[in-house]
């Protein structure tokens, strides 16, 4: 998807949204976050019209319709929250087995294929699941992770377990979900010239990670630089659901007696503020309810410098300030990196073919929960 494209891409999605966005990036006091939110409502609008189109063409039932305003606010009420998303875990060993750069690529795809979405003037819940499969995406959020989980296991087919969660979840809350996910892929392909982070964060241990109060000064997420926009939150199924950053894997069986395993996977997006700065920092990963082993990743997208990352183990905290200078120098201009240590086993590579930007994907191999 070309600058161009993904502008004309915007102002379809509503007029002028492209030439705000693409045209006033290098300013200063461009907000990205107000950009992703914007871009997050006008996706959610438009196709909330185009699925309310199709009702009302087809005489369907009032029922049926999306309240338009009740999923904005929704989409408004994420904040930073990134969604997860959830895919049959052979769907996704390619995150694994391939390079960033490659990673990057299939990102690509994703964003062009659930932003395309907006030109199905009778949009009908099959053309979200169809999107859906032909991603090998199963579902976006808790809600409809668990029905596409069940009717698996009951047995359906993936495209009827996909199109039978989409109607229990319902289209309005799907569209919104969707809009959580791409939004923030749609900006960072629109704006070429900005020092921005775009991380996947991939886990295939069966542990669930928490970032502890990533919210706060003194929490498991420290910015150097810049912003932290998007930054995965999840819950885990019950009645008093915990939240977690990202989930482990999940399985279970089919109603022949054949193995299910699921994999969760998340976006992390940070921008630049102001000045001659990028966007730098870290993130402490742990076992829920416990406090060891901790995985710390490290992001570096720097204004003058060659970007990169970087991987440790046991740093959280006020000790990701009080060491930044120490992560800083190890990550700029790194590539690659492979670390079995405490537990642990994780691999975290960038691609930096990119002049301006940083996109790497860190995988979670095994996470030991002690």
């Amino acid at each position: 998807m070309t600058e161009i494209s993904t502008k004309k891409l915007l102002n379809d999605l509503e007029s002028g949204l492209g030439d705000k966005i693409c045209n006033r990036c290098d300013d200063e006091d461009f907000d990205y976050s107000q950009a992703v939110q914007d871009v997050a409502v006008a996706y959610t609008r438009k196709l909330s019209k185009n699925y309310n189109s199709n009702i009302v063409n087809t005489k369907g039932a009032q029922s049926d319709l999306i309240n338009i305003e009740e999923q904005e606010l929704v989409v408004r009420g994420f904040g930073d929250a990134n969604p997860a998303e959830m895919y049959m875990r052979k769907s996704v060993e390619f995150l694994r087995v391939n390079t960033a750069y490659a990673v990057h690529l299939s990102i690509r795809e994703k964003n062009l294929v659930l932003a395309l979405l907006q030109y199905q003037e009778n949009l009908t819940n099959d053309h979200i699941a169809n999107a859906f499969h032909t991603l090998k995406l199963l579902a976006i959020g808790d809600i409809m992770s668990e029905e596409v989980k069940r009717r698996i296991f009951l047995g359906l087919s993936i495209p009827a377990a996909i199109l039978g969660a989409i109607s229990f979840t319902g289209a309005g809350l799907v569209i919104a979900l969707v809009a959580g996910v791409v939004a923030p892929l749609i900006v960072w392909y629109a704006i070429k010239s900005s020092r921005d982070f775009l991380g996947l964060v991939v886990n295939f241990s069966s542990t669930n990670l928490i970032c502890q109060n990533f919210t706060s000064n003194n929490g498991d997420l420290y910015m150097w630089a810049g912003k932290m926009d998007e930054f995965p939150r999840d819950k885990l199924p019950g009645v008093n659901a915990k939240e977690v950053t990202i989930r482990g894997l999940d399985n279970g069986f089919d109603d022949e007696g054949n193995d299910v395993e699921f994999a969760f996977v998340a976006q992390v997006y940070a921008t630049k503020k102001i000045g001659f700065f990028g966007a730098e920092g870290a993130f402490s990963l742990r076992p829920l309810d416990r406090s060891q082993p901790i995985l710390t990743s490290v992001f570096s997208s720097p204004y003058s410098s060659p970007g990169g990352v970087y991987l440790t183990t046991g740093y959280a905290g006020s000790a990701l300030s009080s060491n930044w200078d120490s992560f800083r120098k190890r990550a700029i201009g790194n590539r690659q990196n492979r670390l079995s240590s405490n537990g642990i086993k994780a691999e975290f590579d960038a691609d930096l073919s990119q002049d301006k930007k940083v996109f790497a994907k860190l995988i979670i191999n095994e996470f030991q929960n002690s």
